[in-house]
């Protein structure tokens, strides 16, 4: 479990927080549209990886797993994402990062953390 957490957290330094960094005014929509650029593009196939990421991060009633209670683990991404954004543990600048950005990365994590799993799932089976 170890490592699953620190490829989400590292996902999420690497790709998501140099977003959310500089999203200060920026909408839930505006981020996504960053995150996810390839998300409306017709060449894309329906069930590209960026249409379902935008999907996730800017609808709060979809859910890419049921009856998921992702109040812990928002809370978590939330003090990790404020953390790094004020420079880390003895920072000085002032990291905030607002509630429906958080929410929207946790749901972006959670079904990224499910397809890797359905994947890896399928991979062991037909093997």
């Amino acid at each position: 479990m170890d490592g699953a957490n620190s490829g989400a957290l590292t996902y999420v330094e690497r790709i998501i927080l140099p977003v959310l960094g500089n999203s200060t005014g920026r909408t839930v929509t505006e981020v996504a549209e960053r995150l996810a650029p390839r998300h409306a593009d017709p060449r894309s196939p329906p069930s590209s990886l960026d249409k379902y990421l935008y999907q996730f991060f800017t609808q709060p009633e979809s859910d890419p797993i049921s009856d998921f209670d992702d109040r812990v683990v928002a809370a978590r991404i939330k003090q990790f994402i404020e953390r790094h954004l004020r420079g880390g543990e003895g920072g000085d600048s002032s990291g905030t990062v607002g509630d429906d950005h958080v929410a929207g990365t946790c749901r972006w994590l959670a079904f990224l953390v499910t397809e890797i799993l359905e994947l890896a799932n399928n991979i062991s089976i037909d093997s």
